[in-house]
């Protein structure tokens, strides 16, 4: 699918890294201002970074082991596919907020 000049895997795994990396930034940006905008507290938020950040470094711990036995590409389509359904949830979300008061 991304067979460019025989780089291959490195181009694919290249442009998929590019994309989550985006969609972690912007995520780690719009999801408090979309949760402090839905009405939760400061408190509230913390404690969902908080989670977020400790599920992230149990998440690296393992990471190695997990690569040894999955390819590049597979894991970062499953994070990319996690992180959309993520998304598409806290959109609808926060869409349904605002059409119901």
């Amino acid at each position: 699918m991304f067979e460019l000049s025989g780089r291959g895997d490195v181009v694919g795994t290249s442009v998929y890294s590019f994309l989550f990396t985006l969609g972690s930034g912007v995520a780690s940006v719009a999801l408090p201002l979309i949760a402090l905008s839905s009405g939760l507290g400061a408190t509230e938020i913390g404690v969902a970074a908080t989670a977020s950040a400790l599920v992230q470094i149990l998440a690296r711990a393992y990471l190695g082991r997990v690569m040894r036995h999955v390819t590049d590409r597979a894991l970062l389509v499953l994070a990319a596919a996690a992180q959309a359904a993520a998304f598409v949830a806290v959109v609808a979300e926060s869409s349904l907020e605002v059409i119901t008061p």
